[in-house]
């Protein structure tokens, strides 16, 4: 029987999977971990910019938890071969307290060497933007219709207006698309039927028989007899009778007063309805010839319109971003399922002043001096769970990128959800180069913001769903291309051109996500009016009195038509109806005259009598 071999100090069949172990884990530190760090770096920066990050290098030192992040290149998504922004080097250190408790702590993060606008060694990625929550997907519906809201070429329009007349390829056959003439039609057959119900009610109504038969019953009344005060009782009752019939028959005209004014009242109705219907039909053909909107804000909205939208797109993204990654505090009133109640227990305080949220960084202080310029500034308190820490997420940077043509570059802001949603965020800068801008790319007419110096003070505020957005833009020592086939077009513009040197934009967006009122005004726009207003506007006025002309034309008879309705429904059957209530309410008043005249000669026989009572007693 063999005896079992006594066990040493070191048990050979643990030492041999810890040993496994720890080599497994010191190989995927050395080869992996720093690559996994940047991958996740790398995808996580995609999120928020929305374009091809790149990181040259993570370095992870585990004596000192420390971390170095080498060379962050930002693709710019607007042009994808230069970055928005490139970071030099991030440096920070991870606390072991933290960590040991499952946290990511860094208490301070240092970032260097900024550059803007650099030119990446190849093309990168945009990525379409794809809303993840309910709240993203309704912010992206309402910035997409205010920009179609925008869409259109003032510029081309009033080129093609000066160029001839637009009214000849779309009044000739427009009669099917009236909304007026389909109105008019559906109007004519309803009053025909109004009418052959008034000619019935009419028809109806008691006539000069009745009439008759109401004087002829007045007449026999012994009127004279009222001042027998035997014969009066008897004469009254005969008389309220006839009242009470007299009455009825009033009632009855009164309805029918009634029902012809109701009709009456309904084709004025109809026929302001119909010039309504009008009004929308020159719109409507204006539309299809792209007869340009001279109102300053509309040229506003339409030059740059589309180009604010996508940036106050870009400041809801911020917020929707801190949202999902620092979201408010819930509503406790909230309920979602009703349990017994149950017995008495223990309160617990969970979140002591030790605890650490998921992830905090305490501050990130930005230092970066080189060829292009300067920055400085820090980022405070970026975390998971503001409530913890009981501190708002702060930043402030400021910059100078000479090199760039950009200084003067101030961007602060606040995010705090420790109780309520209370976001700002505030961007100046002094100055930057513009680059081209379009403002009209047509076949009649090429009109082009060249070159510029712009500065621009935008701020933008969410207080729970509340958004308030207004950036103000001005360009200077501005420089325009135009070129037209129309010698007028060109002329003009370039009379644009020479004026339009100071350009100012402002824009305003407030409201709910769901509900946002944009305005736009500039200068620009003011410029534009008064340079065509005194040609366009003849020309403008003469083509919408060629539409309106077109128009009355397909309705004109029709409008005519229902007008000579509601003079008849008035003379016919409204006159009718008032003069045989009148000759029946006469009776009326004869009644009343008839008592009144009875009941006076009762009182003064009465009187009589007193008179010789007191004589024969002499009082």
């Amino acid at each position: 029987m063999n005896e079992k071999k006594k066990q040493g100090m070191i048990r050979t069949g643990a030492v041999v999977p810890f040993a496994v172990f720890v080599t497994v884990v010191v190989l995927f530190n050395i080869f992996m971990l720093d690559t996994t760090v940047r991958k996740t770096l790398e995808f996580l920066g995609e999120k928020v910019v929305g374009a091809e990050v790149n990181i040259d290098s993570v370095d992870i030192s585990f004596k000192d938890l420390s971390v170095k992040v080498k060379r962050i290149q930002l693709t710019d998504a607007k042009q994808p071969d230069f970055n928005i922004v490139e970071i030099g080097e991030v440096r920070f250190a991870l606390m072991w307290d933290a960590i040991l408790r499952a946290k990511i702590v860094i208490n301070e993060s240092v970032v260097e060497n900024i550059l803007v606008n650099t030119k990446r060694d190849s093309r990168g990625d945009v990525y379409p933007t794809n809303a993840s929550t309910e709240s993203e997907k309704v912010a992206q519906q309402t910035f997409s219709n205010a920009k179609e809201e925008f869409q259109g070429n003032v510029v081309g329009d009033i080129s093609a207006l000066l160029a001839g007349d637009p009214s000849k390829d779309v009044l000739g056959n427009i009669e099917g698309s009236l909304k007026s003439k389909a109105f008019y039609d559906n109007l004519e057959k309803q009053l025909a039927t109004k009418e052959a119900e008034l000619k019935e009610l009419v028809a109806n109504l008691p006539k000069g028989d009745k009439t008759k038969e109401l004087e002829e019953r007045f007449k026999s009344i012994n009127w004279d007899g009222l001042k027998d005060v035997k014969q009066a009782p008897k004469i009254l009752k005969e008389a309220d009778s006839l009242r009470s019939d007299i009455n009825g028959t009033v009632k009855e005209y009164d309805n029918a007063l009634k029902r012809v004014e109701s009709e009456i009242a309904y084709i004025n109705n109809a026929k302001k309805q119909a010039e309504s219907l009008i009004d929308e039909d020159i719109k409507a053909i204006e539309n299809k010839m792209s007869i340009p909107n001279l109102d300053t804000n509309a040229i506003a909205g339409v030059l740059f319109g589309p180009e604010l939208v996508d940036r106050f797109r870009g400041y809801n993204k911020y917020f929707e971003m801190a949202k999902e990654y620092m979201p408010p505090k819930k509503d406790n009133k909230t309920v979602t399922n009703i349990k017994n109640p149950r017995g008495k227990g223990r309160d617990y305080q969970f979140g002591t002043p030790n605890s650490y949220p998921m992830f905090w960084l305490k501050m990130a202080k930005i230092s970066s001096e080189n060829e292009q310029g300067n920055v400085q500034g820090s980022i405070q308190d970026i975390t998971t769970d503001q409530l913890i820490i009981n501190k708002p997420t702060k930043f402030l940077i400021d910059g100078n990128f000479n090199s760039q043509g950009i200084t003067g570059v101030k961007l602060q802001g606040v995010f705090d959800h420790r109780q309520m949603i209370n976001d700002s965020i505030r961007l100046n800068v002094g100055t930057y180069p513009v680059r081209p801008y379009i403002l009209s790319d047509s076949e009649s007419v090429k009109f082009q913001m060249t070159k510029a110096i712009g500065s621009i003070e935008a701020r933008a505020n969410l207080v729970q769903e509340r958004l308030t957005i207004s950036a103000d833009n001005v360009f200077s020592n501005t420089d325009y291309l135009v070129e037209s086939n129309n010698k007028v077009t060109k002329e003009l513009f370039d009379e644009v051109a020479s004026k339009a040197k100071r350009v100012t934009v402002g824009a305003t967006a407030t409201g709910t996500i769901e509900s946002l009122s944009f305005k736009i005004k500039s200068n620009l726009a003011d410029i534009i009016k008064q340079s065509v207003s005194a040609v366009l506007q003849r020309k403008i006025d003469e083509v919408r009195s060629k539409i309106k002309n077109v128009i009355n034309d397909k309705v004109g008879t029709q409008k005519k038509a229902v007008d000579e309705k509601t003079a008849q429904f008035k003379q016919q059957y409204q006159g009718e109806i008032d003069k045989h209530k009148g000759q029946v309410s006469k009776l009326t008043s004869q009644i009343d005259q008839k008592k009144d005249a009875g009941q006076n000669a009762v009182k003064d026989k009465a009187k009589d009598a007193i008179k010789d009572l007191k004589k024969k007693f002499k009082f």
